[in-house]
């Protein structure tokens, strides 16, 4: 074979092998991202000043965009997902969403979210006038919750708090669909139907 030839197989292999293994590195930055902001945002309380809270962000590494100016409202919004896998036909497409609302300087509302589209997600917020409750919203065909809601108080610092925040980020990126369910595994949302 002649020495062309040899380098065009050569760049063919390592470009197919590069879109191989490309999503599956972004899946797993994904779920890495993913881990870190549930380990900063689960000790966020409300009232929390913007600047600490960007600093907790920002020293855990998470990728974000502040706005120019956060006077009086403002949002932080977070998204970590496997969307390069679905592309291609190779996991289902599932994904973390965060979001943190800051009014006149002070976090006063947190919600985060893990699931596909709009079927089916399990969603844990936090604000100041909440109480720690679990509502299960409509199930599926087999009994499991697809829409779950966790409030968290801002108060309880029990074990429900660090349960409710226990959102199972192995689901990105897994060939594998996830159920409703097992987003959240520590809570147990099966044994809640009961």
């Amino acid at each position: 074979m002649p020495k062309r030839k040899q380098f065009i197989v050569i760049v063919l292999v390592l470009v197919l092998l590069s879109i191989v293994v490309t999503p599956f590195i972004l899946a797993q930055r994904a779920r890495s991202y993913a881990g870190r902001y549930l380990s900063v945002v689960t000790g966020l309380r409300i009232g929390t000043p913007y600047d600490t809270a960007v600093a907790q962000l920002r020293r855990s590494r998470i990728p974000l965009v502040t706005p120019k100016e956060c006077q009086h409202n403002c949002l932080l919004l977070f998204d970590f997902d496997d969307k390069w896998l679905y592309k291609l036909h190779w996991a289902a497409p599932l994904g973390l969403a965060g979001r943190l609302d800051f009014r006149d300087q002070q976090l006063v509302y947190k919600s985060t979210s893990m699931g596909h589209g709009l079927c089916c997600y399990v969603t844990v917020s936090e604000s100041a006038s909440t109480m720690s409750t679990i509502s299960l919203g409509n199930l599926d065909s087999s009994g499991r919750p697809m829409k779950p809601l966790v409030e968290v108080s801002p108060v309880d610092f029990s074990e429900y708090r660090k349960d409710a925040y226990s959102f199972n980020v192995a689901c990105i990126g897994t060939m594998r669909i996830c159920s409703t369910d097992e987003y959240l595994p520590k809570l147990n949302l099966r044994r809640s139907l009961n």
